[in-house]
């Protein structure tokens, strides 16, 4: 009886010897969860980098229009002599900012929006300024270019300008631009319509050129006592229409 039992263990052999082949496996499963975990971290040192290299900006506006954007310092700027910074008075626009402006606060009188859409057209190279508006520590300037395309310049109360161009597009027409001689004509028939309508010490927020039928410019007026009024301007400067917002 025992010779005939001896055969009958050898098969179990086998099967145990094929456990330890499962263990080899398994380490091939980890290392991608170790790459990918790597390739992330990688990645956003990478993105730490650039946005502490100031190019954060260009990532994140990467599948916009934009086909670049540059700054001017303030001294950069002050050190430019252009006469396109001087208005009709023969003096630099710099020299003629309000009592009530600044470094750090935009002055809201018509020298200064002349002055900041002044040196916007100047340092982007336009035809004129489409509109002019407070923004932050200094005004925001639409650009209207010679090619079609535009450009988007903050100039601080500073001086330092950024300014952000983007090319022509087919399907756009042409923005019509502000006349800035008459900008002074612009502001006291805007802040005339604002005050006959309630609006206490009103100060001019924005101003556009406007190719809407029968406007042709259109103004935002900001009061003390927080009322927002928009006028819309006929060529001849008569009202067109106005909102109040309570």
């Amino acid at each position: 009886m025992t010779s005939n039992n001896a055969p009958q263990n050898q098969p179990n052999e086998p099967t145990t010897q094929a456990i330890p082949a499962a263990t080899p496996e398994a380490a091939p499963q980890a290392k991608p969860r170790k790459k990918r975990k790597g390739l992330l971290v990688g990645a956003g040192a990478v993105a730490a980098l650039l946005i502490a290299g100031g190019i954060g900006y260009g990532i994140s506006d990467a599948d916009d229009d934009t086909e670049e954007v540059r700054t001017v310092s303030a001294a950069e700027n002050r050190g430019n002599d252009s006469d396109d910074c001087d208005d009709r008075d023969g003096r630099d626009d710099r020299d003629d900012r309000g009592a009530g402006d600044s470094r750090d606060t935009a002055g809201s009188d018509v020298a200064s929006y002349r002055d900041a859409a002044e040196q916007a057209i100047a340092e982007a190279g336009g035809r004129g300024a489409s509109s002019v508006s407070l923004e932050g520590n200094g005004h925001e300037v639409d650009v209207e270019l010679d090619d079609g395309g535009s450009a988007e310049v903050h100039v601080s109360t500073d001086g330092a300008m950024r300014i952000e161009t983007e090319g022509p597009d087919r399907f756009d027409q042409d923005d019509p631009t502000l006349d800035l001689a008459a900008l002074d004509k612009i502001f006291d028939a805007a802040l005339a319509a604002s005050g006959e309508a309630g609006v206490r010490d009103g100060v001019v927020d924005s101003v556009s050129a406007s190719d809407d039928r029968g406007v042709t410019y259109e103004v935002s007026v900001r009061g003390t006592d927080g009322h927002e009024f928009d006028v819309d301007l006929a060529e001849d400067l008569s009202v067109v229409s106005t909102d109040i917002d309570d």
